[in-house]
């Protein structure tokens, strides 16, 4: 893995477990609806600015049912689902049930871009999941609420968005796959209209300060980076780096929400970077040779 795709992964990650704890702010003062709504509203201004400064091109019309489908699960669908569970999970404990994505997305990778992992990283990712599993059967903080069950519901979406972007990604770069998926995705969003006016002049000012926060941060830069790092390395290997969410989460858990971590999250967070750094420097991907799979993970897109 190359230093650029480990800076891109390492910042994507970053805004990433930032997010869990912005959206507990954002939600003492708006409903999930309003909030996801907020938050990619501000994303998509920013993807309209690039657009224009930047003379963007619209996507092929054969492509937009692809383009919006994914928009649909790895925006509308994923982020609705997030902020419906985290009314009563903490931002620590969301981000490992999250956690589980990168499992999901290997074993649909391995499936549908036949995608293989060497022994290390196989070890690598079995040593992170451990490291989320023991933070969550020891620390006795998830208390497996409905709201558990969205989060989990979301895993399933990211992973599934994470898989099947790929040859659209290769098509259309990073930046404008992104744009096209957020502009997509944000419009089911559009439901929640109503009320959001009195919602946001009702708000605490930085329940709508973390909205856009998260609108421009961990949505428009960290989905961008993302897909940067993805057209580089394949899904199932580069989804490893979501181990490290947990952690940092719990962090900004504690500084931005006044969430304490306990020791057990705290142990788990180190086995489970332990496990992300086997599978990034010790395990080398392995592509099954076909014409379609080599395709897939050309190094980077000329557009």
């Amino acid at each position: 893995m190359s230093i650029r795709v480990l800076l891109l992964a390492l910042a994507t990650t970053l805004f990433w477990s930032s997010a869990f704890a912005g959206i507990r702010v954002g939600l003492v003062g708006y409903s999930p609806y309003h909030l996801t709504l907020l938050r990619f509203i501000v994303a998509s201004l920013v993807f309209a600015c690039y657009a224009v400064i930047t003379h963007m091109r619209l996507p092929r019309l054969k492509d937009i049912p692809a383009l919006f489908g994914l928009g649909l699960v790895g925006i509308t669908l994923y982020h609705l689902a997030l902020n419906i569970g985290q009314r009563s999970v903490s931002a620590g404990a969301a981000s490992l049930i999250i956690a589980v994505a990168p499992v999901i997305t290997a074993v649909l990778s391995r499936i549908f871009l036949q995608e293989r992992f060497s022994p290390w990283t196989i070890v690598g990712l079995i040593i992170a999941f451990s490291g989320v599993t023991f933070m969550i059967v020891s620390g006795g903080n998830l208390a497996f609420s409905h709201g558990a069950y969205f989060i989990l519901f979301s895993s399933l979406c990211t992973s599934v968005y994470f898989v099947f972007q790929k040859p659209l990604l290769k098509q259309y770069g990073a930046i404008r796959f992104t744009a096209y998926i957020t502009w997509l995705g944000t419009l089911p969003l559009l439901a929640f209209l109503p009320g959001f006016y009195t919602a946001m002049s009702q708000a605490p000012l930085s329940s709508t300060l973390a909205g856009v926060y998260i609108g421009v941060f961990p949505a428009a830069i960290a989905y961008a980076t993302w897909s940067m790092a993805l057209a580089e390395v394949p899904a199932g290997r580069l989804s490893s780096f979501l181990y490290l969410n947990p952690p940092l989460a719990i962090l900004f858990g504690f500084i931005w929400a006044r969430e304490l971590p306990l020791a057990t999250d705290i142990i788990g967070g180190f086995i489970a970077l332990a496990g992300v750094v086997a599978a990034n420097t010790l395990g080398k991907p392995q592509v099954k040779p076909t014409s379609s799979s080599s395709t897939l993970v050309e190094s980077q897109t000329k557009y």
